[in-house]
This record gives structure tokens, C-alpha cells and sequence, in this order.
């Protein structure tokens, strides 16, 4: 065999690897990229989860700010407790002087709930359901859209599924 023949064949050889490596990168992202904009969308919707949830709820999330200190703990809970009797399961202090505090209780009737006190008076400003970190249950739902998890496991594993793929697709891009 001569050079020539052999560069040849090292030219088309390289060309074939260069094709299946942009087919698989291809294919990557046709599979990947509707699952990477429902991840984009719901990830920036659950970022901003504060923001929305104060849009949503202003009522039980945002208080007057008051001259006076806040009232004690104690006293924010009892009242939260006597408007959702249950078991206390958490409290968290109002996070800045224009918001409310919340107590979270688990009610015989209704379940995990968040009750949301005026820091400053103790009035009750309402309940919602307890949805964890989201916050609030439409915040809960975007989240369980997320993972896919509110669609059921197998739903669940294909978005890790395609979290490997998104691998595949930035290594076989590079």
C-alpha cells in the first residue's frame, strides 16, 4: 500500500467518526430538547417561587410594618393554633418587617397547613395548604411538573434519563 492509500483511508475513517458523533448529537437533542425547555420554564417559575407567591397571596403573606416590636413566639403560635387546632409541626418568624409570620400545624380535618399570623397584632391572616418549599400549592405543582413526579414514576425516571442524554449531547458538542 502506498502513503496516499493509507491517508485516504485515515480521511474517510475520520470523516465517518466525525458523522456518528454528530448523529448521536442529533438525536440527543431531539430527545432532550423539549424535556430541557419544560425545565427551563418550571426551574425559572420555581426560582422566582418568593415573587409569585406573594403575587398570588398578598393577603397572608404581606403585613403593614408596625412601630412596635413583634409579638413573642409563643403568642404568634397559640394564636395560629386556636384558628387551625392541631399538632405544631414548625414556625417561622416573619422574614423582614413587611411580611408575616407562618406556623405550620397539622389539622385533623384539613391536613398539613400553613397559618399566617401578623407579626405584630397576632390576627390571623388566613391558610393555606402546606406546600414545603414551594410555599404555596400552585408553586407545589410546578414543582412536582419539575421533576415530572406528578406524572408518576416512570415519568420521573425519564427525566433523569434525559439528564444523562444532556450529557451525551454536551460531549459529543464539544
Amino acid at each position: 500500500m502506498s502513503d496516499s492509500t493509507v491517508a485516504d483511508a485515515s480521511a474517510v475513517s475520520d470523516h465517518g467518526l466525525y458523522r456518528a458523533v454528530w448523529r448521536w448529537h442529533f438525536y440527543a437533542g431531539l430527545f432532550v430538547l423539549p424535556f430541557l425547555i419544560l425545565l427551563a420554564v418550571t426551574g425559572a417559575i420555581y426560582l422566582l417561587k418568593d415573587e409569585i407567591n406573594d403575587f398570588l397571596h398578598p393577603e397572608l403573606r404581606l403585613v403593614q410594618p408596625a412601630q412596635t416590636a413583634p409579638l413573642p413566639a409563643a403568642d404568634i403560635v397559640a394564636r395560629a393554633l386556636e384558628a387551625a387546632p392541631g399538632e405544631l409541626k414548625g414556625y417561622a418568624p416573619s422574614p423582614a418587617p413587611d411580611r408575616s409570620a407562618q406556623v405550620k400545624i397539622v389539622t385533623a380535618e384539613a391536613g398539613k397547613q400553613v397559618v399566617y399570623v401578623n407579626p405584630y397584632d397576632g390576627a390571623v391572616l388566613g391558610q393555606l395548604w402546606d406546600g414545603g418549599f414551594a410555599g404555596s400549592p400552585s408553586i407545589w405543582v410546578v414543582r412536582k411538573i419539575h421533576s415530572l413526579e406528578y406524572f408518576g414514576w416512570v415519568a420521573n425516571r425519564l427525566i433523569e434519563l434525559v439528564g444523562c442524554w444532556a450529557i451525551v449531547l454536551v460531549i459529543t458538542g464539544f
